[in-house]
């Protein structure tokens, strides 16, 4: 497992902030400053897998890691500020400071599948109780789903 990791450090920013939000999600990175980017790679998922859970977002984060696969790569985008408090959270815009950009190489796509079964296990056929959800909180996870939806589509013309 290859995880490469880039994230834009603002002028207004610290790098050692910057650092440490990848860090919040990829604790073994291993980083370096390149003008205005910092870049690395890591070789662990656990703790983002750990986020998932703590989070109850395990359908967020398989849609999100779903959509963003081609063969054996998976590609995501993490709000920065987000990773910055210890929180996981998938960006559909770059944010104003930009986002950390993620790309899991898992050399084929049976291994990739099986890198986003570990963060993010499929949960079709659990219950409300097994995925951490009440009926109220699942109409709301529903809503949202529903938002990014509409935006990754946003400006396709239906052709």
């Amino acid at each position: 497992m290859d995880i490469r990791i880039r994230a834009p450090v603002q002028p207004t920013e610290s790098p050692t902030k910057v650092e440490a939000a990848v860090r919040a999600l990829f604790p073994d990175a291993r980083l370096e400053l390149r003008g205005a980017w910092l870049e690395g790679s890591a070789s662990d998922l656990a703790t983002l897998a750990r986020l998932v859970r703590e989070q109850r977002i395990p359908d967020t984060a398989r849609g999100v890691l779903l959509r963003g696969q081609d063969g054996g790569v998976a590609r995501f985008a993490a709000n920065k500020q987000a990773a910055a408090a210890g929180k996981l959270n998938f960006a559909t815009r770059e944010g104003p400071l930009g986002d950390i950009h993620v790309e899991v190489r898992a050399g084929d796509a049976a291994g990739l599948a099986a890198a986003i079964d570990e963060v993010a296990p499929d949960t079709r056929g659990w219950s409300l109780e097994e995925r951490g959800l009440t009926e109220k909180t699942l109409r709301a996870k529903e809503r949202d789903e529903a938002v990014l939806d509409d935006l990754e589509h946003e400006g396709d013309d239906g052709a």
